[in-house]
């Protein structure tokens, strides 16, 4: 399983963002390196109040997820761009 934590965006949102490309690309190189095809499980990180400083926080886990396989074909085809879509 790969563990993805924020990207740094913040927002005022109530659900977490879809993942950008380098995600995509972790995964991809996981993929290659180990044969496997592991599961995503995204964090977000959630404050009380964003605009007062030392503000509570807690971690937030999204709904765990595993990438259609055909993701990876489309890497090994040389589609990395549409792999990342």
């Amino acid at each position: 399983m790969l563990y993805i934590l924020p990207e740094g965006l913040s927002h005022d949102l109530s659900k977490m963002l879809p993942l950008k490309a380098g995600i995509a690309n972790i995964w991809l190189k996981t993929v290659k390196k180990t044969g496997q095809i592991p599961q995503i499980q995204p964090f977000g990180i959630k404050t009380e109040n964003r605009d007062k400083f030392r503000s509570r926080a807690y971690v937030e886990c999204g709904v765990p997820f595993t990438p259609d396989p055909q993701i990876y074909k489309m890497f090994e085809d040389g589609e990395s761009y549409a792999a990342t879509k």
